[in-house]
C-alpha cells in the first residue's frame, strides 16, 4: 500500500480528527518526509484538509491534516455539497430547501393550533351570551 493511500485509511476511520506529520510518520512508520508529502498530497483531495491546526494526538499546533466529510441535511440526511445553499440551526445543518419545509411545517402546525383555540374561546363566549342560557 502506498502511502498516500495509507494516510488516507488512518484519516477515514477518524473523521474530522487532524493529525500532524509527525505523528503520522509514527503511526504508520514512515519517514518525516515521506508523511510530509503523503498528507500534503492528501490534502489537496477533496474532503481533505492541510492547514495549520492543532494535531488532536499531541496537541500542537503544526500543519496538520484531516478527513472531512461532507455534513448531512438533519431533515433530509443528504449530503450538503460545498456550492448548496444551507442554514445551521440549534447546531444541525440544513439544505435551504428543507430548511423552508420545516419552518412551513411550523408556521401550519401553528395557525390550526390558534384555529382551534379561536374556535373554543367563540364557543365559550356563545354560552355566556344571556339569549343562550337554559
Amino acid at each position: 500500500m502506498h502511502d498516500v493511500d495509507q494516510v488516507i485509511v488512518l484519516l477515514e476511520r477518524a473523521p474530522r480528527r487532524f493529525y500532524c506529520e509527525a505523528c503520522l510518520a509514527q503511526a504508520l512508520g514512515l519517514s518525516r518526509a515521506a508523511a510530509r508529502d503523503a498528507a500534503m498530497t492528501v490534502g489537496a483531495k477533496p474532503r481533505y484538509r492541510y492547514i495549520l491546526w492543532r494535531c488532536d494526538s499531541c496537541d500542537r499546533v503544526t500543519g496538520a491534516v484531516a478527513f472531512v466529510p461532507l455534513p448531512k441535511c438533519a431533515r433530509c440526511s443528504w449530503p450538503i455539497a460545498d456550492n448548496d445553499a444551507f442554514v445551521v440551526g440549534n447546531d444541525e445543518v440544513f439544505h435551504h430547501h428543507c430548511w423552508r419545509v420545516l419552518e412551513s411545517d411550523a408556521r401550519i402546525a401553528d395557525s390550526r393550533q390558534l384555529g382551534q383555540s379561536s374556535r373554543e374561546l367563540v364557543r365559550r363566549s356563545l354560552g355566556r351570551l344571556p339569549w343562550a342560557s337554559p
